[in-house]
């Protein structure tokens, strides 16, 4: 295989399992009721703990700016960059990002509307803090993210800016050109301090790991390639890094140690990835990565939701059973909207087709 089509399998292959690594950082939860009780997630056990810090705010800390490395790698892969080719861009976004955008913040909305509506209010579903017949204009303007960093459907926060991204994507252009490395290195440095202006309209972290990508795209340099010189280092200082990263995450310092983590996390996972399709261990599945965006549109309602239930269920009180139950949780949710997938896809193809962006 050759090295544009390796490059290619490796970014199918690594979408569902960065949107795996969302669903798992959405159903991390430092609070839990446990036999009535109120408990931190540090009280409850080691096992826990450890576990739950380890998968959802270590390793799948990497998913979102991974998926922005890609994004941006993407937008500008292959073809010179023109007026024209902004248009056609936009509207290609517009499809793909715009209109599921709208749709599936409409939805929550929709559904929290009329969960309100029944009559019984101590139920799973319903959320006292959302009261949709008293919005306001202001209200829903944050709800579609216009006032506000984050949607009603949060998880689409990254939609959000990664069509802000897309918006001033000349300008990202424009500024790769004339500072190369220098420029990438001076987001980088923003990302990595902190600093930023208040209140924020794009998150230094969309700006950092879109350009990013996009850096490598407009060099014309191979993504997998690239991270292929670094390929026994990143794994090695990632395994080092993740575990210290786990050890000192009650210390001020660590944000410093976790943002190393996540620029090694991500050079060390393409590799991994690479190197299994290259000895043709694995390869991509067209349905999996397809049905990956119905995973990220609608899993936040779910795990709610099924956390109550198990957790009223099964009345955990050890420290093993509340771990199985936070693996439980996301592998549960994975397969419920993958199984909502596939059959809206049977039967409402076209409309499947349209709130998923084309994919």
């Amino acid at each position: 295989m050759t090295k544009d089509e390796l490059q290619s399998r490796t970014i199918d292959y690594l979408r569902f399992p960065l949107i795996i690594g969302v669903v798992f950082i959405h159903a991390f939860s430092s609070v839990v009721i446990v036999n009535g009780e109120i408990k931190t997630c540090e009280s409850i056990g080691p096992l826990f703990y450890y576990s739950s810090e380890f998968f959802s705010h270590v390793i799948a800390r990497t998913s979102i700016p991974l998926f922005f490395i890609i994004s941006g790698f993407l937008f500008f892969y292959k073809k010179r960059f023109t007026p024209q080719l902004y248009k056609e861009k936009l509207k290609s976004r517009f499809k793909s990002l715009f209109i599921p955008y709208l749709y599936w913040n409409i939805f929550i909305i929709l559904y929290h509307f009329i969960i309100q509506s029944f009559p019984i209010k101590n139920n799973l579903l319903y959320d006292a803090s959302i009261i949709i017949r008293n919005f306001t204009f202001t209200d829903f303007a944050h709800a579609f993210g216009i006032l506000s960093p984050c949607p009603i459907n949060y998880p689409f926060w990254f939609i959000r800016d990664l069509m802000l991204a897309v918006l001033i994507s000349p300008l990202i252009h424009s500024f790769i050109k004339k500072t190369k490395v220098s420029g990438i290195v001076f987001l980088g440095v923003i990302w990595y301090l902190g600093f930023w202006f208040h209140p924020a309209i794009i998150r230094p972290e969309t700006l950092f790991f879109f350009s990013l990508g996009a850096f490598f795209s407009i060099n014309k340099k191979n993504i997998v390639e690239e991270s292929h010189k670094l390929f026994t280092s990143s794994i090695i200082i990632y395994s080092i890094i993740a575990i210290v990263d786990l050890l000192t995450k009650n210390f001020d310092f660590n944000i410093y140690i976790h943002k190393i983590g996540i620029i090694c996390g991500c050079v060390c996972f393409i590799n991994i990835i690479a190197f299994f399709i290259d000895k043709e261990k694995i390869t991509p599945n067209k349905s999996l990565v397809i049905g990956s965006f119905i995973v990220y549109a609608i899993h936040e309602p779910f795990i709610k939701i099924l956390r109550i239930i198990l957790f009223r269920t099964l009345k955990p009180e050890s420290d093993g059973l509340m771990t199985l139950i936070y693996f439980i949780i996301p592998i549960l949710i994975i397969f419920i909207t993958l199984f909502i997938y596939y059959a809206s896809r049977k039967l409402f193809p076209r409309f499947t087709k349209l709130t998923t962006g084309g994919r």
